[in-house]
């Protein structure tokens, strides 16, 4: 703009300078000339200028407040990210601490339901607690020769308790006989020679555990021979 105001003088004097505006009209008029020129840059330059100097503090005030704002925003995710690591953090130290006062089952054997000396058809696991009260007793099924493996459910084994959990397949027809509870012949078929086996309880906190032992095939007797068992805690619910 200001380059325009002078370019506007300089053109005046030039028309001054090569007779193009009369001595005497300038001698006279000289002032008005000049204003002709500066006066329509003043209308326009001083508003744009008081415009411009009233704009920038808001605009400072609007950057301020959008860093601000974008500060708060990433405080805020990482709060959360940090509360949600927090949460994963407590819930893991709760499955790793264990109460005393739990139940603590042991999967002792697999093989026949007895009753008073004699076997039955039905098949599944002899569960020993050695802790608290269980309750809920039930197998993670599983899938092997493919067939789902599920079992009943045991609604307490109290202290010292020997219980039998039958494991049968899911949904399976009464004409199948003995082979709904054959687990050992679903690892001949699935030519498997060992598989964990998992039985999940809890105890009245409603804190979860399961115990999981390693069966194995044995081919030479026919029959599932099991592992020692470990206890993991899942958490509560």
């Amino acid at each position: 703009m200001l380059l325009g105001l002078a370019l506007g003088v300089s053109s005046i004097l030039l028309q001054s300078h090569w007779g193009l505006i009369t001595v005497q009209d300038w001698r006279e008029h000289w002032g008005r000339w000049i204003l002709s020129i500066v006066i329509p840059y003043c209308v326009i330059v001083i508003p744009h200028l008081m415009w411009r100097f009233g704009e920038a503090p808001w605009k400072v005030h609007q950057g301020i407040e959008t860093a601000h704002w974008n500060d708060l925003d990433s405080f805020n995710a990482q709060l959360l990210d940090a509360r949600s690591q927090n949460a994963l953090l407590q819930e893991r130290i709760s499955k790793q601490t264990f109460p005393d006062n739990r139940p603590k089952i042991t999967i002792d054997r697999w093989g026949n339901l007895e009753v008073r000396g004699v076997c039955r058809s039905e098949m599944g696991f002899y569960l020993t607690n050695h802790g608290d009260t269980a309750l809920e007793v039930q197998l993670e099924g599983f899938t092997l020769a493919e067939r789902r493996w599920v079992s009943t459910i045991i609604a307490s084994i109290g202290e010292k308790q020997t219980e039998f959990l039958v494991v049968e397949q899911e949904n399976c027809p009464l004409s199948e006989g003995k082979g709904r509870w054959a687990l050992n012949l679903a690892f001949v078929a699935a030519e498997r020679k060992q598989l964990p086996i998992n039985i999940k309880y809890r105890d009245f906190n409603r804190n979860w555990y399961r115990s999981v032992a390693l069966a194995k095939y044995v081919p030479i007797h026919g029959y599932l021979e099991m592992e020692a068992t470990q206890q993991e805690k899942l958490g509560s619910s």
